[in-house]
């Protein structure tokens, strides 16, 4: 279904059953669960949405890169001989090829690896070899100027790097303000560094994941030792500036 639209997935009845009152209300229907709408999520919800991608610490220095996946888009991070980080399209503007395909470190540019044209740590396209002939590097037919990486917009949080592909969404500052406010009065985030990561590949629906975590119904039953270090019945949910928050006091030891 490659013009699908949400009205192909959810009727005016499944979205009514969503608001109804908390002893009525249905949750989602399986079809949106499925490959067809992540493939409708991956263009039309994703793209326009702060999704984040990596972290600055994977790219510390300047030449190194990060190539990464955000919903099925090739994104490429580089941090840049002024040491700030730029986000990419990791597409050449050739054949389409990834250009990196590997994290790596203290590179001064990027060869695609199928016809080695060539990109400059701020994405400019430096070298287009025997494009024109065996001894001509350059065509008139290209007027290299025009194919640059494409840029994606980016914005830092702390460690955390995040891409808005489709350049639109609101401003990240206000993305994120509604965090900010929360945690700014107990917490100095400045200090906040990386510990370790570990990842894993999840064989399901990202929504099913999400629904997880924000149902504190189960934790008593599922994850028993979560409640041992916070106060009884004082774990609770809220939205705040649609951004959904759990919360609990720790528990008291003396």
């Amino acid at each position: 279904m490659i013009n699908a639209a949400l009205s192909d997935f959810l009727s005016k009845a499944d979205l009514e059953a969503l608001y109804q009152p908390l002893g009525k209300a249905v949750g989602l229907p399986g079809r949106v669960f499925g490959a067809e709408f992540y493939a409708l999520e991956q263009r039309d919800y994703f793209p326009r949405v702060w999704c984040p991608a990596a972290f600055a610490s994977d790219v510390p220095e300047p030449g190194d890169a990060m190539p990464v996946e955000v919903a099925g888009w090739p994104v490429l991070f580089v941090r840049g001989k002024d040491r700030q980080i730029r986000a990419f399209l990791n597409v050449c503007r050739h054949r389409a090829m990834r250009v990196v395909t590997e994290k790596c470190k203290g590179h001064s540019n990027f060869a695609c690896p199928w016809h080695a044209w060539t990109y400059d740590l701020e994405g400019k396209l430096i070298a287009t070899p025997k494009v024109g002939g065996e001894r001509a590097n350059k065509d008139a037919n290209f007027d290299v100027s025009e194919l640059n990486l494409k840029p994606v917009r980016m914005a830092q949080w702390l460690d955390m790097l995040f891409v808005n592909l489709d350049g639109k969404a609101a401003p990240f500052e206000r993305h994120v303000k509604p965090l900010n406010d929360l945690l700014d009065p107990y917490y100095d985030l400045g200090t906040l560094v990386r510990a370790e990561s570990w990842s894993t590949v999840y064989e399901g629906n990202w929504k099913v994941a999400i629904e997880t975590v924000l149902d504190e119904y189960h934790i008593p039953f599922s994850h028993p030792q979560l409640m041992v270090g916070v106060r009884e019945n004082n774990h609770r949910n809220s939205c705040v500036d649609g951004l959904f928050v759990e919360t609990s006091n720790a528990r008291i030891y003396s």
